[in-house]
């Protein structure tokens, strides 16, 4: 039997939700990498990593997912456009933001 159109996207978010916390553990990794050693090619892969999230979490019906991604990726891309210095300020800056998604995933309805 082939599966209607609403189970296909049903089935969709389900694998998207599911994901979630696999996106989140690479996010948690880039950044943990990045507050022992700030390097270039780490900040772009955690900038794309917040980006996809910010832009995707909303897709799926989980604005507030997204939101705190978007915060995180703005100061990334202040950082990376040289408009903001690196520093022990923005680091727990970006940890708070950090902790903002954490509870927002955690906070995720189960669908």
């Amino acid at each position: 039997m082939i599966p209607s159109r609403e189970e296909r996207i049903s089935a969709i978010f389900k694998s998207y939700r599911e994901d979630l916390p696999n996106r989140m553990h690479e996010l948690e990794s880039l950044w943990q990498q990045l507050k022992n050693s700030w390097d270039m090619p780490t900040v772009v892969e955690f900038d794309c990593a917040c980006h996809a999230i910010a832009g995707s979490a909303p897709t799926f019906d989980l604005p507030e997912i997204g939101e705190a991604a978007r915060a995180i990726e703005i100061d990334i891309k202040s950082i990376l456009r040289g408009d903001i210095a690196i520093s022990s300020a923005m680091i727990n800056t970006i940890d708070v933001k950090m902790n903002a998604l954490r509870r927002a995933l955690s906070a995720m309805p189960n669908e």
